[in-house]
């Protein structure tokens, strides 16, 4: 929790994370079969930013896939997600699909952010995204691994998809039983062209 674990040795971050490594500390010490009993591997503590957590607790996205949980709840959801695939919660946040409201435009980054307009900071938030994705890519398998998979949503961003094709993309690969067997499948289910070699690319 909290903002990181950086900063000074007293830091409410930094006194977290040293909690928590005791008591994983103490656990392997009295219990030395803890990992292989629960076949946990290793059992890591890593700091991270809540406030992106906290912003998708409350999304447009997480009321619809965690309706009836508390707020502490989809919060959690959202620390072992970034934990797992920061850059597809980050997406889920910039998009506009799926009743999607671009939550990201309201993260507080810098005192003169609010010099801009909602439209002007989504569209920055967007383009970076994007350009990540194109950076890092998108794992198709995953992202299509289930109706609503929580890592669709950076689809979207491949460059030559958008919403509607990365929505075509996402029924054509559940067509074909939910995997592909090669890049070259994507030049079929309407994703011909520059959709098609994007996400191929992807």
């Amino acid at each position: 929790g909290g903002g990181g674990g950086g900063g000074g040795g007293g830091s409410p971050g930094r006194v977290l994370r040293d909690v928590v490594m005791g008591v994983r500390d103490h656990i392997l010490e009295h219990d030395p079969l803890f990992l292989t009993r629960h076949e946990t591997g290793d059992v890591e503590v890593r700091a991270c930013d809540e406030r992106l957590a906290a912003l998708w607790a409350g999304s447009a996205a997480a009321l619809d896939e965690f309706p009836d949980q508390p707020p502490a709840v989809r919060r959690a959801v959202a620390v072992g997600r970034l934990a797992l695939d920061p850059l597809a919660v980050l997406c889920s946040l910039c998009s506009g699909a799926n009743g999607g409201a671009g939550e990201i435009a309201s993260l507080s980054l810098t005192d003169v952010q609010g010099s801009l307009a909602r439209g002007a900071l989504l569209a920055a938030a967007r383009r970076t995204v994007e350009t990540a994705v194109a950076q890092v890519g998108v794992d198709l398998d995953a992202a299509a691994s289930s109706p609503g998979s929580w890592r669709a949503p950076a689809l979207e961003f491949v460059p030559g998809l958008g919403p509607r094709k990365a929505a075509a993309l996402l029924r054509a690969v559940a067509g074909a039983g939910g995997r592909l067997a090669s890049r070259a499948d994507l030049g079929g289910g309407g994703m011909g062209g520059a959709g098609g070699r994007g996400a191929a690319a992807a």
